[in-house]
C-alpha cells in the first residue's frame, strides 16, 4: 500500500509540475511578430538567426535597420510585445527592419561551448549579419540600432571595414567606456572565484525562480528602473528574454573594467580607433543606469567620436521624459514606445541616406 502511495504522490508531482510550466508558459512566453526568419552562416560555423519585419509600405530613401539586443538578452529584446516593440513601431513606419540574434544568443546556435567572446560577435557575427540585409534588400548600407552590448559591438566595428557599410549608429544604454562603472569594478576582483560557477550554470531553475520573484530577484534593479517597469513586464522579462551570459564575453568585461578602457578595432589605440567613427551617432543614456552604462560611459562616445553629426541624450525627467531611465527599461519601460522609440525614428529620419550629404553637421547635446 505504501508503494501505491508513493507512485500515486510521484504521479501528481510530475502532473502539477507539467501543468504549473505549461501555464507559467501561458503567461510569460513572448511570441514573435516578425514576418520571416532566416538563419545566416557564419565564416566560423555558427548560424545566426534574424528576424525581418517588412513593412507594407517602405519609406522611400531609407537603409534598412538593423536591431541587436543587449548582453543576456535575445530578439525579444527589440519585439517584446505589441505595445513594446521597437522592431514592430519601425515597420509600422515605412522601415525595413531586422532583428539579429548573436551567436549563442536565442535561435542562434554558436560553436563554442562557452560561449561567444566579443572579437567573434565584432569580426564574424556582425558582416554575416549586414552581409546577409544588404543582399536581400539590395541597399548599399544599414542603421544599427543596438541596446547596451548590441551597440558597444558597432563601437567596435566602426572602426574596421564595416563602417562602409553603415548610415548611422543609435546606440542606446550602450557603454564606450569602462571607467566609471565603479560598482562593476568592484565586483571584477571576484571574477577568478566565480568564474568556474557561471560555466557550469544553467537557466531553467533560475527563470523560473525569477518569473514568480519579479522585481524582488537580487541585483535585477541594478539592469532597470523598476518604477519605470510594469510587473507583469518584468516577469516576462527574466522568462523570454533573458539568455545565459558567455563567459568568454564576460572575460572582455572585466579586462576592460580592470584596464578603465573599452573596446577598439584590431591593435588601435583609444584615440586612434574613436578618430575614424564618422557616421552620424544618437547616443542615449538612462539617469538612473548606475551599473552596465552610467551616463559617463556613453557620453564617452560623445565626446571621442569624430563624428560631426552627433546627439547625446539623457533619458530624465529634468530632460522632460516622463521618467528617469535606468537601462533595460529604455527598450522594455513603460514609457519606451511614447518616448524612446519616436526619439530613434525621428534620429533615422533626419539621416535617411539621400540628404546625408546635403546636411550641415550638427553637434547637440541633451542632458
Amino acid at each position: 500500500m505504501t508503494l501505491v502511495y508513493a507512485v500515486a504522490g510521484f504521479a501528481f508531482a510530475l502532473w502539477f509540475g507539467l501543468f504549473l510550466r505549461a501555464l507559467i508558459d501561458s503567461r510569460l512566453t513572448l511570441h514573435t511578430g516578425a514576418d520571416s526568419i532566416a538563419f545566416v552562416p557564419t565564416s566560423d560555423g555558427a548560424k545566426l538567426a534574424i528576424s525581418r519585419y517588412v513593412p507594407a509600405t517602405q519609406r522611400p530613401d531609407e537603409c534598412p535597420v538593423v536591431l541587436c539586443h543587449g548582453f543576456g538578452a535575445n530578439r525579444f529584446n527589440f519585439d517584446f510585445d505589441e505595445q513594446l516593440s521597437m522592431a514592430r513601431y519601425l515597420r509600422g513606419r515605412g522601415y525595413d527592419v531586422f532583428v539579429m540574434e548573436m551567436r549563442g544568443t536565442g535561435l542562434s546556435s554558436d560553436p563554442n561551448k562557452d560561449g561567444p567572446s566579443f572579437r567573434e560577435v565584432v569580426e564574424l557575427d556582425l558582416p554575416a549579419a549586414i552581409g546577409h540585409v544588404l543582399l536581400v534588400t539590395g541597399a548599399e548600407k544599414v542603421n544599427w540600432v543596438g541596446h547596451s552590448l548590441g551597440g558597444t559591438v558597432m563601437y567596435a566595428a566602426l572602426g574596421g571595414p564595416l563602417a562602409a557599410k553603415v548610415n548611422t549608429l543609435t546606440a542606446l544604454a550602450a557603454p564606450a567606456n569602462f571607467e566609471s562603472q565603479k560598482f562593476l569594478r568592484r565586483l571584477a576582483f571576484a571574477y577568478p572565484m566565480a568564474r568556474p560557477l557561471l560555466k557550469r550554470s544553467g537557466t531553467g531553475l533560475a527563470r523560473a525562480v525569477a518569473a514568480f520573484a519579479g522585481s524582488w530577484v537580487p541585483g535585477f534593479s541594478a539592469l532597470a528602473n523598476l518604477s519605470n517597469m510594469e510587473s507583469r513586464t518584468i516577469r516576462r522579462v527574466l522568462w523570454s528574454v533573458s539568455e545565459r551570459n558567455s563567459v568568454r564575453m564576460i572575460d572582455d568585461f572585466v579586462g576592460w573594467l580592470r584596464k578603465r578602457s573599452g573596446p577598439t578595432y584590431g591593435e588601435l589605440t583609444q584615440e586612434q580607433h574613436w578618430a575614424k567613427i564618422k557616421i552620424p551617432l544618437l547616443l542615449a543614456a538612462g539617469a538612473k543606469d548606475w551599473a552596465p552604462a552610467p551616463t559617463a560611459s556613453v557620453r564617452y562616445a560623445f565626446y571621442h567620436a569624430a563624428s560631426t553629426e552627433k546627439e547625446f541624450v539623457i533619458l530624465s525627467k529634468a530632460s522632460g521624459f516622463r521618467a528617469d531611465y535606468g537601462h533595460g527599461d529604455l527598450v522594455v519601460g513603460r514609457h519606451a514606445a511614447e518616448e524612446v522609440f519616436p526619439l530613434v525614428e525621428k534620429f533615422l529620419w533626419a539621416h535617411r541616406q539621400a540628404s546625408a550629404e546635403a546636411e550641415t553637421g550638427n553637434e547637440r547635446l541633451v542632458s
